[in-house]
């Protein structure tokens, strides 16, 4: 996979997450706004911390 589709899959994993907790716990990182740059920045954690470095098999 490539950069764009780990922020891809990671914003929906968070929205899908967000919108799934209970109401009662809710804050505000529940709201779409927080929510897709969190899921955005946690996709690209693996490709920061272990770069392809030109091994697309990393």
């Amino acid at each position: 996979m490539n950069g764009p589709t780990h922020q891809f899959a990671g914003v929906l994993a968070a929205l899908v997450m967000a919108q799934n907790d209970t109401s009662e716990k809710s804050c505000a990182l529940h709201h779409p706004a927080a929510t897709i740059p969190i899921g955005t920045f946690l996709g690209r954690l693996p490709d920061m911390i272990e770069p392809a470095v030109g091994n697309p098999n990393h």
